[in-house]
Parts: C-alpha cells; structure tokens; sequence
C-alpha cells in the first residue's frame, strides 16, 4: 500500500489517460481481438498455444482470487482513492491480478515467438507497462501484479513449448481435452463451493464461473473442430477481413447480447462464456468452411 501510495502522490490528469489506455490492453476485448486474428486468419497452432496459456493461467488466478480473498486496495484502506476510470474494470478479488495475467498470456505468447530481438522488448516491456499501470490505477499492490505475471509466464511457457514446438495436440488431442474439462470442472466446482459457503459473494466469484465456462469451451471447441473441421488460412488479406471482421463482432455480440438474455448469475456467466468460445472456435469455422466449399 506505502509503494501505491507513492504513486497516487505523483498522478495527472495526462498520465491517468495514459495510463488507462495502457490497462485496456490487458483487457479481455483486446485478447480476444488478437487471439480471433491469428486463429482465423494467420498461424491456428500459435492460436491455441495463446489460447490454453490464457485460460490454463485465467483459471489458476480465479481458483487463487477465491482462495485468499484479498480485497482491493481501496477496501484494504478507505482512505485509498483509485482513479475512477479503472473502477468498472476492476472486478473480483484483487490477489493476483487478472490483468497481469492477460497481459502476460497473450504478449508473453508473442515474446516467445518473436525472432527479433526488438520485437521481443516491444512484448516484454508491454507486460510490465500494464503491470504497472495497474498499480498507477489503484487497483492492484505490487504483490498482485508479480503473482499474475509469474502465473502467466509459467503457463505460456509450457503451453508454447507443448502445444506450438512439441504439438502435442497432433497426438495426444483426446487426453488434453479430458484434463482441460477436469480443470474447468474444478474451477467451476471450487467457485461454487465458495459462494455456496457464504465464503464469498456471487459478485466477487463471477469472474471464476467465467474463466471456466470459456476453458470449458476452449477444450470442446477445440476438439471438435481438431477433428471435424480442420479449416484452412486464407492468403489474401481481403479474404482474412472478411473472415475476421465479421466474426469477431458476432462474437462479442455473443458474448454481450447473451448477458441481457440471460442475466450475469454465475450459471448464466458460465454459459455466456462457453458458448461465446464455442462459437468462435467450432461453430464460426464450421460456418466459414462450408460456405467456402459451396463457392
């Protein structure tokens, strides 16, 4: 709190701009954005390396969220004051960051699969500038940031080793399907353990029953279309927009207009994000793949 503090006493109104401009790339819009990107249109393999290590690591956070239970910094101290505009982004517990993890899952991925040596700066110095922005903000302590990096940077390194240089999907797909519903199960499982003990707060654990609902769907949709689908990348750019574009919008249509049908309980917020990742893995190739064999 004594190091947040410090930074609060050195805020502007420019660097509060800054600063938020610089969290939202550890959102889960931008993640998704880019993962849709290179699944749809440039390298499926590096996709699903991204795609495990965000999730694999996403649930790891939640399960640590509900098990400390730490509250945000300005709960800790009611004195404390964040900047207001990282407050809607700021949901569940605070230990470890989300955020963090995000960043390090999806710029972590790039870094290790970067050959330049600028490029991977560029990824390396992208992680601990939304690290820091997040204790600039006022939503997280020094102790949540390095615990949400370090989670992700395990993760990503062994998914990318595994999954991308290993491939060990290509042999192996039925199993890491079962272990990936396992940990899905349990995530969902311990959150509602959780809430149902009174030990937290349906509100505070949502973000629990997302993360495993979209690993849920990570591990059916990636078998299925593993094994019934198996599309191809375009080669011109045009055809990539036209894949990208429109599935990326009815994807967050998915996963926003599905919150005003079915509300924001967690059973709803799990389905909302299965479905969502469902739809943008299996289904949404499923579609693309047959109208261009029609053509």
């Amino acid at each position: 709190m004594d190091f947040l503090r410090l930074l609060a006493e050195h805020r502007t109104p420019a660097l509060n701009v800054f600063f938020q401009y610089i969290t939202y790339l550890g959102q889960e819009y931008m993640v998704i954005a880019i993962l849709f990107w290179i699944y749809w249109c440039r390298d499926k393999l590096l996709a699903r390396a991204l795609a495990f290590s965000f999730l694999v690591s996403g649930n790891l956070v939640q399960v640590l969220k509900l098990g400390f239970r730490i509250p945000r910094p300005w709960v800790l101290d009611p004195s404390f004051k964040a900047v207001d505009s990282a407050l809607s982004g700021a949901t569940g517990y605070s230990f470890p960051s989300g955020h963090s993890q995000s960043a390090g899952s999806l710029f972590g991925t790039l870094f290790f699969h970067a050959k330049k040596v600028w490029a991977k700066i560029l990824f390396l110095l992208l992680i601990l500038l939304i690290g820091f922005s997040r204790m600039y903000l006022g939503c997280h302590t020094p102790q949540d940031v390095i615990t949400g990096m370090v989670t992700a940077f395990i993760c990503t390194g062994l998914c990318y080793h595994f999954i991308y240089r290993k491939k060990i999907l290509d042999g192996h797909l039925t199993a890491v399907t079962v272990g990936l519903v396992v940990i899905s199960v349990f995530v969902i499982a311990f959150g509602a353990v959780i809430t149902g003990m009174s030990l937290s707060t349906e509100e505070l654990a949502l973000d629990c029953f997302k993360a495993g609902g979209a690993s849920f769907g990570l591990a059916i949709g990636n078998y299925l279309e593993q094994k019934y689908v198996d599309f191809t990348i375009p080669e011109s750019l045009q055809q990539k927009l036209l894949r990208f574009i429109p599935g990326t919008v009815l994807s967050l249509l998915f996963l926003v207009g599905l919150k005003s049908l079915i509300g924001t309980s967690p059973a709803a917020s799990l389905i909302r994000y299965f479905v969502t990742v469902l739809w943008a893995l299996y289904v949404y190739p499923l579609l693309f793949t047959k109208l261009s064999h029609r053509r």
